[in-house]
């Protein structure tokens, strides 16, 4: 029995590291193409499919962390309490966190399938939400299990975490500094030419000449 109880968790911890570890790495190669200054980039087709591998590596190690953690022994959850947000038994805050985060990330990864559907504007919309479900991931791993002062667990999480964490706040700088700059050209930008007036706003007509005869009267 205790045997069992080990390998389920350790089954749940690792796949619960993994899912957070690849979330995280599927934030920064995200970013790679927005950031600026990024010293190199990789080509858009090849970036494409290494965010897609990513997306689908995090949507596996989160099915199987949810799988062992409904049959691990010693929660106790079962399907029901695996699915339901803050239904567990187990530090139900920090669970539900982790359940609303899967929730969150599964549904926006998979809608990239659906952005024929939706429009890629209302997709571009919805993922900005994807680093909000992330932190939450982040609070669950860190509230959730009992080793996460060990040192392999520290070794293993902080680096990649605190890396998305700053690539992302280097994209909500970049976000306010475009903003800035745009209201700075729009303040700059001449105003258009001032409306004519009294009425009619055409040129007022050049004076006419009658011709001189060409034969002088008389003759």
């Amino acid at each position: 029995m205790i045997s069992g109880i080990a390998f389920a968790w350790s089954v749940d911890r690792a796949a619960g590291i993994a899912a957070l570890l690849l979330s995280s790495a599927t934030i920064v190669v995200g970013l790679m193409h927005s950031l600026r200054g990024t010293p190199r980039r990789l080509p858009a087709l090849e970036s494409h499919a290494l965010h897609e591998g990513l997306s689908i590596a995090v949507l596996v190690a989160i099915a199987i962390h949810g799988v062992a953690f409904a049959f691990d022994p010693f929660f106790k959850s079962g399907v029901v309490r695996t699915l339901v947000p803050f239904a567990s038994a187990y530090r139900p805050l920090a669970v539900g966190a982790g359940q609303v985060a899967a929730y969150g990330l599964v549904a926006l990864s998979l809608s990239f399938y659906l952005r024929g559907r939706i429009g890629t504007p209302r997709w571009r919309q919805a993922h900005r939400f994807i680093p909000a479900f992330w932190g939450l991931a982040v609070l669950h791993a860190l509230f959730t299990g009992s080793d996460v002062t060990e040192p392999w667990f520290l070794l293993a999480v902080v680096p990649p975490v605190l890396v998305a964490a700053l690539a992302l706040g280097q994209r909500w700088d970049d976000r306010a500094a475009a903003k800035n700059e745009r209201s700075r050209a729009e303040a700059r930008a001449p105003s258009g030419p001032p409306a004519a007036r009294g009425g009619s706003a055409r040129a007022p007509a050049a004076p006419s000449r009658t011709a001189p005869d060409a034969f002088p009267a008389g003759r």
